[in-house]
């Protein structure tokens, strides 16, 4: 019986699901059951919305930059930071070997920008028009964009097992 690196990667290829990417066009839509369709899908809607909020960033700066808190040096250069890492994160998300560090990067950009967050609650002013109820409102949904960031950044898909790192059975180690 065949030994050796080919003969476990085809063995394994016969056992698994094929990874190959939906662009090779036999396996569009590679999610596997209802739960990874929705991660999918809200992959995609949170890497949107991150890419959209992040180009308002470079695009119309100044709402943002009246929201970072005074103690804060330089708000113009801290919003054009925040906004290229907004859709540095939501581009890869969307990049299955990068996913699991956007994802993580998304949380400490949610953390980061929670100072502007209160912010705006203790200067409601700054809500340019918003509610004050709607400001408070906002606080809390930061614990639910870290929570939404860290579920669409387990996400299996291709190319996840390639990202992970590769352990040798002792049959095919030699």
């Amino acid at each position: 019986m065949p030994r050796g690196p080919a003969h476990a990667q085809s063995r394994r290829a016969a056992a698994a699901p094929s990874r190959c990417m939906p662009a090779c066009g036999r396996h569009v839509g590679y999610a596997r059951g209802p739960m990874e369709r929705w991660r999918s899908r809200l992959r995609w809607v949170l890497a949107a919305g991150m890419v959209v909020i992040g180009a308002l960033h470079f695009l119309v700066p100044a709402p943002f930059v009246s929201i970072v808190p005074s103690f804060l040096p330089a708000p113009l250069a801290l919003v054009l930071v925040s906004g290229f890492f907004e859709v540095l994160g939501g581009v890869g998300l969307l990049v299955p070997r990068a996913r699991r560090a956007a994802s993580l990067g998304l949380v400490a950009l949610y953390l980061s920008v929670f100072p502007a967050n209160i912010n705006m609650v203790l200067h409601p002013e700054l809500g340019q028009g918003l509610p004050l109820w709607s400001l408070w409102a906002r606080l809390p949904f930061q614990v639910l964009f870290i929570a939404w960031a860290l579920w669409v950044g387990r996400g299996r898909g291709p190319g996840a097992a390639a990202a992970a790192p590769a352990t040798a059975s002792p049959s095919t180690s030699r």
